[in-house]
């Protein structure tokens, strides 16, 4: 009799850990449905910063090039 509710114990358990991995398993994959697409628009934004980040840069650089102090002129405004 005890070795029948042992078997019957261990086939719960079993069942138990595999309903909880099939569970485990959905969740997850209904969790990275959602999670993609922000993902992916995560991963443009960032594209997107990096080059108006270069694009700030090439423009500072632009605007210190054209800015020339010259020492002994008067400066005058037209």
């Amino acid at each position: 009799m005890e070795e029948q509710f042992q078997l019957l114990f261990d086939k719960l358990k079993m069942e138990t850990k595999y309903q909880t991995t099939e569970l485990t398993n959905t969740i997850l994959e209904k969790i990275y449905e959602k999670l993609r697409p922000l993902l992916e628009e995560n991963k443009l934004l960032k594209f997107k910063v990096a080059n108006l980040e270069k694009e700030v840069e090439h423009l500072e650089r632009e605007k210190r090039s054209k800015n020339i102090i010259i020492h002994g002129l008067e400066e005058k405004e037209k």
